[in-house]
């Protein structure tokens, strides 16, 4: 199981701290995720590390929380280390993308021109101003941005002005003040209307995780350039973020750099979505995570087929399955009006009716429907959960939600005891018309099958290979 490392509520450790609760409520609805936390109130306050749970066996964990210096950071890591936790990012790669100065020389290309002064040195504004005619301050983390110090400076600027003005900026960062001051080139950014189109890219192994509107802009907005946001995909950490904007001439930079595991989520961003693509991402190549737990994202149609048919799973109580046996399709017991999944793997059939154990799935059918059928409803149907990667705005995906009567789902297949295995296999989800035509036109046979289900599970139960006598499903490609 991968596991997400949480900040506790400063108030009690067995709850998650408030600003990110609902961060927590998505991963525990995907559930992909074993979930840690640690008190927030020992650590912040007292530096002591103190989790919800003692942990025996070692883990590789994420961390999704508030930012920390990197010699905080690194305390944090090792501590977790002697508490059988590795995070997935190391100190030195917190460090590179936390510090603006670290990461600056591998995105220069493509972001404001800057100058660093570290702390202490003196900052001249007649230097800078010989730079930059506009120019911004932040330190080596993050901006006073909301507050009253300026947005900008420009050529008319002196030094005593932007002396007290500093004053101001020091006393806004206080006890997070880090590293130094980083004088950035003031971009201006396009505007329509009140809104400018500000993105977040999520990175993560190496795979782009997510792209989200991270400026209130409206889903007509244009997406960054993809070689832009492709650009940046092997950068020298496992989890970061770039963040991206464009220009009043309409070209793209680079506004912010940072680590992913302190990046907050974008307003209106799908967390579950996001949580999902996380774990996808961590699990895409062997080392990031445990390897028990990889789940591979190739898709196969594996089935039982001839030229005209192609056989489903099904599982239901007895009143359904045996008039569905005795007319050669669904009656009257059969519901017309709900989403009804069909599966052309038995063994994922095995594993969702517990080798027909499970109550009103007591009875399995095997289905042989017509393949003209089925591949229609796979060329028509639509994704069962959105994606930001899918390559359309969650409104163009529930707006063909809206209009299909198919879904589709690619689940882990699962070998004899229900474990994954290195492909997924589809189910169809059909609905309205999709389960009329299912039911009155595609259906050609229908098998009870439950006798020879309950013998395989007896024969597996008492340690004897099954495989030569399971159903010989082969890679069905769609006529």
């Amino acid at each position: 199981m991968n596991t997400i490392l949480f900040p506790s509520s400063y108030f009690s450790i067995k709850n998650v701290d408030e600003d990110l609760q609902a961060e927590y409520d998505a991963v525990m609805e995907t559930g992909l995720f074993d979930v840690i936390l640690f008190s927030y109130d020992k650590w912040f306050n007292e530096g002591k590390l103190v989790l919800n749970s003692k942990l025996y066996e070692p883990r590789i964990a994420v961390y999704r929380g508030w930012m920390m210096k990197p010699e905080k950071y690194r305390m944090f890591y090792n501590a977790l280390n002697e508490a059988n936790i590795r995070l997935i990012t190391t100190p030195d790669e917190y460090e590179r993308f936390h510090i603006f100065p670290n990461i600056y020389p591998d995105i220069a290309e493509d972001t404001a021109r800057m100058m660093i002064y570290p702390d202490g040195a003196g900052i001249s504004v007649e230097e800078i101003k010989g730079h930059f005619s506009k120019f911004m301050v932040k330190d080596y983390v993050k901006s006073v941005k909301g507050t009253s110090f300026p947005k900008y400076f420009d050529s008319t600027v002196i030094q005593e002005e932007f002396d007290e003005k500093m004053k101001q900026f020091y006393n806004y960062r206080g006890d997070l003040y880090t590293g130094g001051i980083c004088i950035k080139e003031y971009l201006s950014l396009k505007r329509y209307g009140e809104k400018t189109y500000e993105y977040r890219v999520f990175y993560i192994n190496s795979e782009i995780a997510s792209v989200s509107r991270n400026s209130g802009q409206g889903t007509f907005a244009p997406l960054p350039p993809d070689e832009l946001i492709e650009k940046y995909r092997r950068l020298k950490s496992p989890y970061y973020t770039i963040d991206l904007a464009e220009l009043e001439d309409g070209s793209w930079k680079i506004l912010e750099a940072g680590d992913g595991q302190v990046s907050g989520l974008s307003d209106g961003q799908n967390y579950n979505a996001y949580f999902r693509a996380l774990y996808r991402c961590l699990n895409k190549k062997s080392g990031i995570m445990n390897g028990d737990d990889k789940m591979a994202e190739n898709k196969e149609i594996r089935a039982v087929y001839n030229d005209e048919t192609i056989r489903v799973y099904q599982a239901y109580n007895s009143i359904i399955a045996d008039e569905a046996v005795k007319l050669g399709t669904f009656g009257s017991h059969f519901s017309m009006s709900r989403m009804t999944w069909i599966k052309p793997s038995f063994l994922w059939m095995m594993y969702r009716c517990g080798w027909a154990e499970k109550e009103n799935q007591e009875r399995v059918l095997a289905i042989d429907i017509k393949r003209s059928g089925f591949d229609g409803a796979v060329r028509n149907a639509v994704i069962s959960t959105y994606r930001e990667d899918s390559g359309i705005t969650k409104e163009q995906w529930q707006q063909l939600v809206k209009s299909s009567d198919v879904r589709i789902q690619w689940d882990p297949e699962k070998d004899v005891h229900g474990n994954n295995l290195s492909y997924r296999s589809i189910q169809l989800g059909l609905r309205g018309q999709a389960v009329k035509d299912y039911v009155n036109g595609w259906i050609v046979k229908i098998t009870d099958i439950t006798d020879y289900v309950k013998e395989l599970d007896a024969l597996r139960k008492n340690g004897v290979d099954i495989t030569d006598r399971l159903p010989d499903e082969r890679v069905y490609q769609l006529g």
